[in-house]
């Protein structure tokens, strides 16, 4: 059943909370509808929270409390399922959606703003507009999970990141972030394992966004240190699958810069994408929930596209008395949800000089835990950081002193 407008939508969800006991609200928000549908929306949910069903007189009843017009008469339709009205109400809400869009092209069109943004803009927005096919879907069943393939992705860094995950790696300014990320893509690039262990595997493709370091200078200084660890332990080495963006500066809150970099990167198809660094991939708006979730939506885009994994790099806060708030990412606290692997590098000081020390912190809890990521780094051997564990790591290091006895 389809109804004529949205307001019979609206009404059919009423209906079938009535009929069915507000169930439909698992699937239509009280929230979601219009008024004066959704002051009678939540009265129903009102009923069902207290009485564990709903009836005509106990809704009568809680309108009169809320000193609001019940509006019974006028909005039953008669007995409806769930499916009936959620079909509906889906149809018609996405349908005055589109009008509302198209609408507002049209005057962006005719005050003379850019075909292209217009249309990227008109993209991003009809893909938020909900379809019946999706709604559709049936929920899995416990055995439906049961009998799934249970199989991880495979490692695009063996040990460390498989295809889909998500790493965000945070460090103090100039101590060798950016040399271990790179460390780890052209490890993945060449086909040999970061970990200086020796282990060979099929080389993969890597895209790098780098908005940080000059491309000239600093990034191809980094990829040369790279690649002459890695001819120690491999050779010949293959010609990598290895890209860079060439945007030196990007603001993925721009609905057309996003667009075009999410189809350079999917245009290569690659196996690893790294991003860097994070405060400089959207221009500050002043909101760093929409700054971060921007980022985190455009690298899930890309895994989608690509199935790639992505490895971000950005800044640790500052913190209370520099102590670099856990080492947890700059900004705003959704990044604590969203990757697989959220680490820290925070410098430890060798006992030897000339020596470099960091001890990965995790500020979010593993989510594959198949990957061992090392407990510290030392700069030292064939490759620019070597991993160690927790012993060798504590043996290299000074101890730290107890909080009170700083001087």
């Amino acid at each position: 059943m389809i109804a004529g407008n949205h307001n019979d939508a609206q009404c059919y969800v009423l209906s079938a909370a009535l009929t069915n006991d507000a169930s439909i609200f698992q699937m239509v928000k009280p929230d979601d509808l219009d008024d004066p549908y959704r002051g009678w929306a939540h009265a129903l949910e009102a009923v069902h929270k207290r009485y564990g069903k709903v009836t005509v007189e106990d809704y009568m009843a809680e309108c009169a409390s809320r000193n609001i017009d019940p509006g019974y008469m006028r909005w039953y339709r008669g007995l409806m399922s769930d499916e009936e009205a959620h079909i509906a109400f889906t149809e018609t809400a996405g349908r005055e959606r589109l009008m509302r869009h198209l609408l507002h092209a049209k005057q962006r069109h005719d005050a003379g703003s850019p075909t292209s943004e217009i249309a990227d803009e008109l993209v991003d927005n009809l893909a938020d507009i909900p379809r019946i096919a999706a709604r559709e879907q049936q929920a899995h069943t416990f055995n439906d999970i049961l009998a799934m393939d249970g199989t991880f992705a495979d490692w695009v860094v063996p040990g460390l990141m498989r295809h889909g995950s998500r790493c965000v790696m945070t460090g103090g300014e100039g101590y060798g972030k950016s040399t271990l990320i790179y460390q780890l893509a052209m490890g993945a690039a060449y086909g040999v394992s970061p970990l200086s262990d020796g282990v060979e595997f099929e080389p993969r493709r890597v895209y790098v966004l780098d908005v940080e370091n000059w491309h000239e200078t600093q990034l191809k200084q980094q990829l040369l240190r790279a690649k002459f660890a890695y001819s120690k332990m491999r050779d010949p080495l293959p010609d990598p699958a290895f890209w860079v963006d060439p945007a030196r500066a990007i603001n993925l809150i721009d609905p057309t810069e996003k667009r075009d970099f999410i189809s350079r990167v999917d245009r290569y198809q690659p196996d690893l994408v790294v991003m860097g660094s994070g405060y400089k991939l959207v221009e500050p708006i002043g909101d760093w929930r929409v700054e971060a979730q921007t980022v985190m939506r455009t690298a899930d885009e890309i895994r989608a596209k690509t199935g790639a994994a992505v490895l971000i790099e950005t800044h640790a806060g500052h913190g209370l008395a520099g102590d670099r708030n856990g080492w947890r990412p700059d900004g705003s606290s959704y990044w604590l949800r969203w990757p697989e692997f959220g680490l820290g590098l925070e410098p430890r000081q060798p006992k030897q000089a000339g020596r470099r020390l960091v001890q990965s912190h995790r500020w979010r809890g593993d989510r594959d835990s198949d990957a061992v990521w090392p407990y510290g780094w030392k700069s030292t051997g064939v490759m620019p950081w070597v991993p160690c564990e927790a012993d060798e790591f504590e043996m290299e290091a000074i101890p730290k002193q107890p909080a009170g006895n700083r001087g």
